[in-house]
């Protein structure tokens, strides 16, 4: 099981109007990124519905395309991100 850490998600572009991009980079598997809350500060650094996160997991050497499909504030505000599309391999 993968444990989030806030230094390793960032933004990398942002048009004047439309999606940000962010990058996540860890070594768990993808299945617990896109795990509902996972990405507890998501809000906080600004990121929004339909924003899109490319995650590489370094341990697999492989880059997934991810879209934030929700954003929820519990107290700790969190995002649910989906797709799971490998569009890259870093081998």
């Amino acid at each position: 099981m993968a444990n989030y850490d806030t230094s390793k998600f960032n933004l990398v572009g942002q048009p004047i109007a439309g999606r940000r991009e962010w990058l996540y980079e860890d070594t768990g598997p993808v299945a617990d990124v896109v795990a509902s809350g996972f990405v507890a500060d998501g809000k906080a650094k600004g990121a929004k519905v339909d924003d899109i996160v490319r995650y590489i997991d370094t341990s697999r050497h492989i880059v997934y395309g991810l879209r934030v499909s929700n954003v929820t504030d519990t107290g700790v505000t969190q995002l649910t991100l989906d797709g799971q599309v490998i569009i890259g391999d870093t081998s």
